[in-house]
């Protein structure tokens, strides 16, 4: 007859086993299932002892006399999300304004989940907006989360932002988006007025543009302002 008893650390992972024990004839085997819930996510290990009583009795100062050690080693997985996508184009974003975008974000575990949104480099000013920042999933649910990318640097065009799903796995969206900032450009620098008579009053144009990207048509007028020399 052999017995099976547990060795194992409880925080990371519990195991059952069925039968817990029984009588092996000779020359024959005997299928023993091994249940186990992992407790944490990460690697967790548990050593179940299996030993036959009457061997171990009869020898006690013998080391491992009728024992033999079944060692469970597993990575504990938390639960993730199905994201609608894995990559949203905000097009042109003017500095100081915001662009729109959705997706959809769905719950495929058996158990409720809750996830966050955040934007790993935490910029200030922030370059994203989340609504909802955070959503609690019923199994099979879905949401749809709203972004808002702000303009705020031209610098930081392609980037990503994720979602957190606590004690979970992390999704990570990536994002481009074209930042435009208002660019003047002055036709000619320079103005010859020639000879002025005393009193009189010359006149002259220059012709100022406001520099787009090629590709994007331009859909507002640029202000701007000229200060007077004498």
């Amino acid at each position: 007859m052999a017995e099976g008893r547990l060795s194992y650390n409880r925080n990371e992972i519990a195991v059952y086993c069925a039968p817990r024990c029984g009588v092996v004839p000779p020359f024959s085997d005997v299928r023993v299932n091994v249940h186990f819930t992992v407790l944490q996510v990460g690697p967790c290990a548990s050593v179940v002892d299996c030993y036959i009583p009457e061997i171990a009795e009869s020898a006690p100062t013998l080391e491992n006399a009728g024992n033999l050690q079944l060692e469970i080693r597993v990575t504990g997985v938390g639960p993730s999300v199905h994201t609608s996508t894995e990559y949203l184009d905000f097009g042109l974003v003017e500095m100081g304004k915001e662009v729109e975008a959705s997706f959809t974000v769905t719950n495929d575990n058996p158990t409720p989940i809750e996830f966050d949104m955040q934007d790993p480099l935490m910029r200030e000013p922030p370059r994203f907006v989340f609504i909802p920042p955070s959503f609690r999933l019923g199994p099979g649910d879905s949401v749809e989360v709203t972004v808002y990318r702000k303009g705020v640097s031209v610098e930081d065009e392609q980037t990503f932002f994720e979602v957190v799903v606590r004690d979970g796995a992390t999704v990570a969206i990536e994002t481009r988006a074209t930042i435009q900032a208002s660019t003047m450009v002055l036709d000619d620098a320079y103005l010859n007025f020639g000879e002025v008579p005393e009193g009189g009053v010359e006149r002259k144009g220059v012709l100022f543009v406001e520099h787009v990207r090629p590709g994007y048509p331009l859909h507002r007028r640029a202000r701007c302002r000229c200060l007077s020399f004498y």
